[in-house]
């Protein structure tokens, strides 16, 4: 028996994926990274903590609603010089978000992160409330790759799932986590706070992030059901902004 990461209550644990398996096999990704072993290594990643009640009648229903969202809009890689109109249910979206970010966490055993999102097992599960929590879209665009001994060039393509924590170290860094969940061209930031801050300081962080190494995307409104992201909003995919942005978790 072991107490389900989510209820708290002791039962005999489930697996649960940290991408859906339907995700993963829609987008062909055959090789999950572990920052733990620092390897990649084929199979699904899966987390053993979550009891079958938590698993089968609350998360399942997260599941659904990311592969309808991704049937319609997250599977389609968005090329540079398009602008997109992202249409989405607040609640569903972040809980969904949530859920994998907290499963990334634990999976890499990140104590501090895994704890900052414990706090919001609840609302994972059942809804209710909103957490304060902030969420940004960066649309990211397929570019042009060069073959520097031929010189041929194609197309380099934004195809991925990736969890991770964004290592921000501009203004009020130690008082806020940033995570990185990225399907594709649509790379969402859940800024999360470890302790509940006031009006003032979100602006003072979020100025600084603005101005920080990365392109900081479009808030998300909550009373909303669509973004529009223009042209000058998107960015193109690079190594360097995958490489330098963030510290896996996991993909």
């Amino acid at each position: 028996m072991k107490k389900c990461a989510f209820c708290d209550i002791e039962s005999r644990p489930t697996k649960e994926h940290i991408w859906q398996k339907n995700l993963i096999d829609k987008n062909k990704m055959n090789y999950a990274y572990s920052q733990m072993s620092n390897r990649l290594f084929p199979g699904e990643p899966v987390i053993k903590d979550v009891c079958a009640i938590c698993n089968n009648e609350h998360l399942s229903k997260l599941d659904n609603y990311l592969s309808s969202l991704f049937n319609e809009q997250l599977q389609y890689v968005i090329e540079a010089g398009e602008d997109v109109t992202f249409r989405y249910s607040y609640d569903l979206l972040l809980r969904v978000l949530l859920k994998i970010s907290y499963n990334a966490s634990r999976v890499a055993n990140n104590d501090k992160n895994t704890k900052t999102h414990k706090k919001f097992a609840r609302y994972i599960l059942n809804a209710g409330y909103s957490p304060q929590i902030m969420l940004r879209l960066q649309i990211v665009t397929s570019s042009k790759k060069i073959d520097l001994n031929s010189g041929e060039q194609s197309d380099f393509v934004p195809q991925l799932f990736r969890c991770g924590y964004i290592p921000y170290d501009g203004v009020l860094h130690h008082r806020f986590l940033i995570k990185l969940v990225a399907i594709n061209s649509y790379w969402f930031y859940l800024i999360i706070p470890f302790k509940s801050e006031p009006a003032h300081k979100w602006r003072e962080m979020l100025e600084g992030f603005a101005n920080w190494r990365i392109p900081s995307g479009i808030f998300i409104e909550p009373t909303q059901h669509s973004l529009y992201v223009p042209v000058n909003k998107t960015t193109y995919f690079v190594p360097q902004l995958l490489g330098s942005m963030l510290n896996a978790e996991f993909i």
